[in-house]
């Protein structure tokens, strides 16, 4: 997710507007946010719709590589562009050329040195997990599916071990990432029930009940986020105690620790700055 994106445009050219969007969408059908031959992935949408707008061949900057299947509803990109449309013409255009799950809700005019990743402070991703008989047909594509009692208690006991700077090295793909810095902040990690409801659809809180996973950090590594999720979830189901979390964190091997969840439950909420 935090993979690095080459800067192609001259950022200090006075000629050119640099504009930041923020984006909201349902990830389902696309191949993750970065650009992939043949595939349809979310930087490939707008930059397309970008093209069609402004005339020029844009680079869509992004603050985060959402995987396939992943959602956002705070996603932030910034680009360069030399047309004088300001970022609110470029919003609406935009929206109108986009697929229906793509969505800009926000558009700004902004600084030259703004970078959507590297400006960010932190992000907050959130995974939930459905508990209950079945998963109804209209939360299929945002939420996993977990059929037997799990311990929010126990999971916000051990989540505590992973808060504060780490290598979470236990947690994230770690393939052909030799040399890298596994390192990374986790400002907050909390896990609470929340309410299933969708107007006009009310779910019986008896047979159906929504545990979300909420994770703010300065930075994410490949899959750290349902690496955490699954790994907790195991505690939840009583197949690991907190103490092992501390010993699979301090091991920094990725086979000690559990599965990585199914994207469709993750979706990038907030990029502070």
């Amino acid at each position: 997710m935090d993979s690095a994106e080459a800067i192609t445009v001259p950022w200090s050219c006075l000629s050119l507007y640099n504009t930041k969007i923020i984006i909201e969408y349902n990830g389902t059908r696309f191949f993750g946010w970065g650009i992939q031959p043949d595939r349809v992935t979310i930087q490939g949408e707008i930059e397309k719709a970008l093209e069609k707008i402004t005339g020029d061949k844009i680079t869509l900057i992004g603050a985060g590589r959402t995987d396939a299947g992943v959602h956002a509803t705070g996603q932030v990109a910034n680009f360069a562009t030399q047309s004088k449309m300001n970022a609110g013409i470029i919003a609406k255009a935009l929206n109108a050329n986009l697929p229906c799950d793509i969505r800009i809700v926000d558009a700004q005019d902004v600084d030259y040195d703004f970078h959507s990743r590297f400006s960010a402070k932190s992000k907050l991703y959130v995974y939930n997990v459905l508990f209950g008989r079945y998963v109804p047909a209209f939360l299929k594509d945002f939420v996993y599916g977990v059929f037997q009692a799990i311990n929010v208690d126990d999971m916000n006991r051990a989540a505590e071990e992973l808060i504060g700077e780490h290598d979470f090295s236990s947690f994230c793909i770690v393939d052909g990432m030799t040399g890298k810095n596994f390192t990374r902040k986790i400002i907050s990690l909390k896990i609470e029930e929340r309410d299933v409801s969708i107007y006009p659809l009310q779910y019986d809180q008896r047979f159906c009940k929504v545990v979300s996973f909420s994770i703010r950090a300065n930075g994410f590594l490949y899959k750290m986020v349902r690496g955490i999720a699954g790994t907790l979830l195991d505690v939840g189901r009583g197949r690991i105690t907190h103490e092992d979390v501390k010993n699979i964190l301090d091991a920094k091997d990725r086979r000690l620790a559990g599965p990585n969840v199914p994207g469709r439950g993750l979706c990038l909420v907030n990029v502070e700055y």
